[in-house]
């Protein structure tokens, strides 16, 4: 069965328990999704994304300075990892929460970099 991994801490984006059990039910045996962490810049985060785009040369200090900034952000960024069987960054994906100022403060979420 796969699963839901993490904890929440100053190192994970946000609360594993955001994350719904259909979404978590829905992925392959052995495969676990969580949010992305201040440790994946060295667990290949940024690789899995340079299938999707060009990422640049960016270091683990930008890397964390902007995860500080998202994480900052009042919950907007929700950026998943799917890791397989060996734990190994195998998918991300990412939805932005926008707060909008008109239709009665509509909360908009737009996926985002899917890979």
């Amino acid at each position: 069965m796969a699963t839901a991994n993490g904890t929440a801490s100053a190192d994970t984006l946000f609360s594993p328990s955001l994350i719904s059990p259909n979404v978590v039910s829905a992925l392959p045996e052995g495969y676990t999704i969580r949010p992305l962490q201040r440790a994946d810049f060295s667990s290949g985060f940024l690789d899995v994304l340079r299938v999707l785009t060009h990422v640049g040369d960016v270091t683990q200090q930008e890397f964390e300075k902007r995860f500080d900034e998202m994480k900052a952000g009042a919950g907007g960024y929700h950026i998943l990892v799917i890791l397989d069987a060996e734990q190994k960054i195998v998918g991300t994906g990412a939805l932005i929460v926008e707060r909008k100022l008109y239709v009665q403060l509509l909360h908009r979420g737009l996926s985002k970099c899917v890979c």
